[in-house]
């Protein structure tokens, strides 16, 4: 549908450019995508354990590590990772 909708609004010249695109990202936008997430999620443990003070603070981060949203938004990357893994391993 979109892609009808593409080629009825946009002459062929500049349909060729977007197709090589599409096709270098045919597979890959997970992967992109987890990826961003997960370099987003290790930056933000970056900046957190940059405040941390003392072997005190660090003890009382691993035991809030459950509810921290960084850890969680890390799991989910490796999550989407693992998940796209499977289904190329189902696809073939």
């Amino acid at each position: 549908m979109l892609t009808k909708l593409i080629n009825l609004l946009c002459p062929g010249s500049v349909m060729s450019p977007v197709k090589a695109v599409q096709g270098f990202l045919s597979g890959k936008k997970t992967y992109l995508a987890a990826s961003i997430l997960l370099l987003q999620g290790l930056l933000s443990a970056v900046e957190q354990f940059a405040g941390l003070s003392g072997t005190g603070d660090i003890l009382m981060w691993l035991k809030n590590m459950p509810q921290n949203s960084v850890v969680f938004q890390i799991a989910q990357a490796l999550a989407i990772f693992g998940l796209r893994a499977g289904i190329n391993k189902t696809g073939n």
